[in-house]
């Protein structure tokens, strides 16, 4: 993991970022930035389908948008593989022209994309997760787990773990399980 320390004044930031950016062979956001079209307002789609994508057009023209942006939702089943939904049965030719629709109308396509997520129900997570993943946090069991284990002792405090909503998962060797809570003074536990 790498950092960046950039001091200078106010004035001078995005430069020197993009220098950072130009040096170290980053994405250009500071490019992206500076573009006219960045100001630009858009019209979000939903449920967008080759199907639809016409009234979707006919919306932002109404609304004078210049630019459409698509959830990844609307033709993805799933975040990670991006498996096609039913709308999409030739998959990417039918989003191929879908996007053309966009562009032919002189307004300027976009996707809004989660590359770093994956959903549950992704062939990375189930039926076993992938040796890949990114996890958040380590734990060392402070007892040994069987069966019929319902709280899972550890050593490290958990504090920082989340407690959203679907998003309470640990990873046990090859096995994804779920906890309702966790304390985080002794005996520490999920």
């Amino acid at each position: 993991m790498g950092a960046a320390l950039i001091v200078t004044a106010t004035k001078n930031l995005l430069d020197r970022v993009a220098a950072v950016e130009e040096d170290y062979g980053l994405p250009r956001g500071v490019e992206s930035r500076r573009r006219s079209e960045y100001r630009y307002s858009y019209y979000e789609m939903g449920e967008t389908t080759p199907q639809n994508i016409d009234e979707h057009i006919r919306y932002a023209r109404m609304g004078g948008f210049r630019l459409m942006q698509m959830h990844y939702l609307s033709f993805a089943q799933t975040v990670g593989h991006f498996e096609w939904r039913p709308a999409y049965p030739n998959g990417m030719p039918d989003l191929q022209r879908v996007v053309r629709k966009i562009s032919s109308a002189g307004i300027i396509p976009g996707i809004h994309i989660h590359y770093n997520k994956c959903h549950k129900t992704d062939a990375y997570l189930t039926p076993k997760p992938d040796p890949r993943l990114n996890l958040s946090h380590t734990f060392t069991l402070a007892e040994h787990l069987n069966s019929t284990v319902t709280t899972i002792i550890v050593e490290e405090n958990p504090r920082l773990c989340t407690m959203d909503e679907d998003r309470r998962i640990l990873k046990i060797q090859n096995e994804l399980v779920t906890y309702e809570t966790f304390t985080a003074t002794p005996p520490i536990n999920f």
